[in-house]
This record gives structure tokens, sequence and C-alpha cells, in this order.
């Protein structure tokens, strides 16, 4: 199932060592332009129905007993899995580092009508009720808990309010999903055939390739972009800047809204190396917000790579100055994407400290 976002709970906690699992299921039951989903009368925020997946149970099993017990209804389909979500947590329990719980959330249809709940007193104590909702409704009271609460009881509500707003995207995406793969096809072929001879810096000399896909791929999983501009721009936004692309080509194949995002994250090589660094932190703040994810997702994947597989000749002091450049870059784009800002502090903190050791 495909992984939507991975969620730390508190900022700078591990997630690795001895670790404590948790599988879940949640239940995305649609009607039209309405969720059955579960209310809190005490917190005032909507969660998707469903709970953990007990010992010698399937998914499927329960996934239609959690849904049964919470909205009193009986599952009559399960469908594909839309995606999952994993979490991670302090323990409880001393002797463990990690507690990681995956959720994996199913497309649902049930019976018409709503029996009898058997909730639990945690439950009965958050006045759980089912009911029957606009996304966009739901969507707006959770970003409104998240903005006005502090949710560290409540954990559900940042995981549950971002598949809200992927399911409010979905509602945009049907009439042109066909078109807008066909166009990501082509930019990873346009991509690919530009950067053909090109390799990385990393220790194995990877395919230029494999750069922009990864890119698009982190505002994907990570970010929760699905705009498909945006998207298209991550394949495409070494073109210029590095091969012989030029502007006439991107606009004629892909338009002067993907050409201009492109435009936005190219730095200018008739300059010095240290004259464009300075520019990408001068210009940050104020390139669009596109531009602003696309920028971002290279930095998380740049810094990625400097992590897991340095350039040989990168010098302890070389790799140190990269790191608190890009920190100045994303200074500027703070405020762009929750989730890619996360992952960017993760992987900077995680740089850092392994620098501290080289030294």
């Amino acid at each position: 199932m495909q992984l939507l976002k991975e969620i730390t709970r508190h900022p700078g906690m591990r997630t690795e060592g001895k670790t404590v699992y948790r599988e879940a299921v949640r239940g995305i039951i649609r009607d039209g332009q309405k969720l059955l989903m579960i209310y809190s009368t005490q917190n005032g925020d909507y969660k998707f129905p469903g709970g953990g997946v007990d010992a010698g149970e399937t998914h499927q099993q329960a996934l239609a007993r959690e849904i049964h017990e919470e909205c009193g209804a009986v599952v009559a389909k399960i469908g594909p899995g839309f995606g999952k979500i994993i979490e991670y947590d302090i323990p409880v329990e001393p002797e463990y580092a990690v507690f990681k719980m995956t959720s994996f959330y199913y497309r649902c249809q049930v019976e018409d009508g709503l029996g009898a709940q058997r909730l639990d007193d945690y439950e009965q104590e958050m006045g759980f009720q089912p009911v029957w909702i606009e996304i966009e409704q739901a969507l707006q009271t959770n970003r409104t808990i998240l903005q006005s609460k502090d949710y560290a009881d409540f954990p559900w509500v940042p995981r549950d309010t971002f598949v809200l707003d992927l399911l409010l995207q979905e509602n945009f995406m049907p009439d042109y999903f066909d078109e807008s793969t066909g166009i990501l096809l082509k930019a990873i072929e346009f991509s690919a055939s530009k950067h053909r001879d090109q390799r990385r810096k990393d220790q194995p000399r990877s395919p230029y390739i494999n750069h922009p896909i990864r890119v698009a791929q982190i505002l994907w999983e990570i970010g929760g972009v699905r705009d498909v501009a945006t998207l298209v721009a991550a394949i495409l936004h070494d073109t210029i800047e590095d091969t012989e692309t030029s502007t006439d080509e991107i606009r004629g194949h892909f338009g002067e809204e993907i050409l201009s995002l492109v435009l936005e994250v190219t730095d200018d090589k008739s300059l010095p190396k240290q004259a464009r660094k300075r520019l990408q932190i001068e210009h940050a703040p104020r390139i669009s917000q596109k531009a602003k994810l696309v920028k971002l997702a290279d930095k998380i994947c740049n810094l990625d790579d400097l992590l897991t597989s340095p350039p040989q000749r990168w010098s302890f002091e070389r790799k140190r100055r990269y790191l608190l450049w890009t920190e100045q870059v994303v200074a500027g784009l703070r405020g762009a994407n929750a989730a890619l800002e996360h992952k960017y502090d993760m992987l900077l903190l995680d740089g850092k400290n392994k620098l501290r050791h080289e030294q």
C-alpha cells in the first residue's frame, strides 16, 4: 500500500531502536461528497472510524469489527487500500525506544442505516458519534482545531486531517486524471532524454534522472502535493540549468505556467557559484508557493543524498558549509508545507549529528 505520510509526534525523537509495533485500520466510507466519520463531542473534531488490529485478525476483519463498534454500521464491501500513514511516538514501556503505528486506510461501503454503537469507556468519554459530514466541512473544522488547541492528547487529528485534505483534492482529479498522467509521463521522458549523459555526484554515480524523479516523489509522498504543474516542474527543474534545454522547448511542450515554475528554481550559470548560492538565499522568500515546494523537495533530496552517499571528495568542511547553506535557503521557504519542512528538519538534525561524530 502506498505510503502517504510519516509523522513524528515529538520533534527530535528517535525513530530507530527497539520498537513497539502496532497496526491499525481506518475506513473511508463515502457517499457522494459526504463521509461517514466519528465526531467527538468532547474535542469537536472528526476522525475516520477504525482502530487496532487484534491478534489473529485480518485487516478486513478488524475494519468490519471497528466500523460496527464505532458506527453501528454493517460493512457491505471493503475496497482497495487508499494508503498508509506511519506515526512515531515515545513508548510507555521503558525498555523500548520507539512506538511505531501504521494506519492502513481502506475505501469501504456500508449497508443502509446505523445501529447501536458498542464503545469502550474512553470512546464514551470522548463522546464519539457517527455522522455523515461534507468533506470540506470536516477538513475546515479539524484545521481550526489544529490551529487553536494542543492536540497532544488527540494524535489522530493531524493524521486524519491530512487524509481529509487528500480526499478533497481527489474531488478535482477525475476530470483531468488521464491527461495529467500523460503530462507526467511526457515530462519524465523529456527530462530523461535531456539528462541522459549526466551522473549524480553520489558514490555510485547514479543516473541523474533519478534525482528529479525523486524530487517529484517527495512532493507526492511526503508533502501530499497533487498539483500536476508542481510535479511536472519538479521533474523538469534542472533541465534549463544543467542541460542545453531552451525556454522555448519547455514552453512548447508544457506551457507557460510550468516554464515559469522551472525558471523560478533555475540558477543563472553565467554567475560565479558563490553568487548563485547567495541569490538562492535572497530569492527563496519571494518565489511562488509552488516554486517553494519544488525548491524544498530538492533540498530534501540533496541533503538525503549527502547523508546516505556523500560525494567521495567532499571534505568535512564542505559538507558542513553545505548544511548551513541549505538551512539558510529553507528559512526563506518556511510556511510552504509543514510535512516537507518537518522532513527537512529531521534530515538536518541527523546531518549535524553525523558531522559532530566526524570531527
